[in-house]
């Protein structure tokens, strides 16, 4: 269900990880600059960093503040980053049911819009109530917060490696 709502456009059989060597290639592309598992937000470029973010706040369930991706959540960004393919109708049904499983009060209802639209393919006929999206604004703000640097962090991005422009990052060169 989650996969013929959402739309990801993955399949059943794809990958839910990657092995530890194609990881750490796309990483070292990445100017990733720590050591894999796991993977430090704070250690990556800031847009990369922000690839991360994005990832665990929209695809993960989990809400900002976290700065270490798990070894899945790292195979999945590497999969955006390459155009891998990467199951990841089943990753957010794992962290669904993980989520259900801890029935923490504070945290049940992780993936609001995503049940909403599952509700609304499953039960077209349902009425409605007011509709409220639970969405930050991203704005200069936000971005500029991706290239502080704090005093209290131990480890941070040290711009030791090369840029290594690759895969769908690319420069795009138009063609007139």
């Amino acid at each position: 269900m989650i996969r013929e709502v959402l739309l990801f456009g993955d399949a059943a059989d794809d990958l839910g990880d990657y092995e530890k060597e194609k990881v750490v290639k796309v990483l070292e592309k990445m100017s990733y600059e720590g050591l894999y598992p796991p993977t430090t937000k704070k250690l990556l470029r800031s847009y990369g960093r922000f690839l991360a973010h994005v990832y665990l706040v929209c695809i993960s369930g989990n809400k900002s503040g976290i700065d270490t991706l798990t070894i899945r959540q790292t195979s999945g960004v590497v999969s955006l980053v390459e155009g891998w393919k990467f199951s990841y109708s089943k990753f957010v049904f794992d962290n669904m049911m993980a989520n259900v499983r801890i029935l923490n009060k504070k945290y049940w209802f992780k993936f609001p819009r995503f049940l909403q639209m599952i509700l609304e393919a499953k039960y077209p006929q349902l009425q409605q109530g007011v509709i409220i999206y639970d969405a930050k604004i991203m704005n200069h703000i936000v971005y500029s917060m991706l290239n502080q640097v704090r005093t209290d962090v131990q480890v941070t991005f040290q711009n030791k490696k090369p840029l290594v422009k690759f895969g769908a990052f690319s420069e795009i060169v138009e063609q007139v």
